[in-house]
């Protein structure tokens, strides 16, 4: 996922023309909340403070739609004054479009730029076909993440399963046989975990 997520914001940076600054945002499923997975600016590498998202990507989230402010300053729909100062930044206008995977908003992918007017509406058509080919890629990286899970762990319970400690096992060994360091191995048994097997279950 982290790597989709990289190639992705990568490609925002370098397609969408006139970006200061690129923001990927992805749901947190049990939160359901923004949460910042990615930023790029024009040389690389860059930072935001808020980690949740401001009023625009709320909006974009919520709507489902993408959305293009040409002036932040004018627009009527949003008030900059409930961004948090700790939080504000420097950007005049943005283009920004939800990720939508199953008919559900996974994430929200954003572009911004210190000029008013910097994005038209193809920018923001550009912007929206990148989403939705990104949103697949996601999804995609996500399902095989899941699947993997299931091949190591318990469904019912989320512990790992004996083929799986069997093979973190010889890892282990392999690993201090050739580093020379010692490794312990503690087994419990539990006294009278039958009554809880038959009356619970397996």
């Amino acid at each position: 996922l982290e790597g989709v997520v990289n190639i992705v914001i990568d490609n925002v940076s370098e397609l969408v023309e006139k970006s200061d600054l690129s923001i990927l945002f992805l749901v947190e499923e049990e939160a359901q909340e923004l949460a910042l997975k990615a930023v790029r600016g024009k040389a690389g590498q860059a930072s935001v403070k808020s980690k949740k998202g401001d009023i625009f990507d709320l909006w974009v989230l919520k709507q489902r739609q993408p959305l293009l402010v040409s002036d932040a300053d004018k627009d009527f729909r949003f008030n900059l004054e409930l961004i948090p100062e700790e939080f504000k930044r420097e950007f005049k206008s943005l283009i920004t479009a939800p990720l939508i995977s199953n008919k559900k908003v996974i994430g929200i992918i954003r572009v911004e730029s210190k000029e008013t007017e910097a994005y038209m509406l193809d920018d923001l058509r550009l912007l929206t076909i990148i989403s939705d080919l990104s949103a697949i890629a996601i999804e995609n990286a996500k399902l095989y993440h899941r699947i993997e899970e299931l091949a190591i762990r318990d469904g019912l319970t989320g512990l790992y399963c004996h083929r799986y400690f069997n093979e973190r096992l010889a890892e282990d060994i392999l690993k201090v046989t050739r580093i020379r360091q010692p490794l312990s191995l503690l087994m419990l048994e539990i006294e009278d975990f039958k009554g809880y097997n038959d009356k619970y279950g397996h």
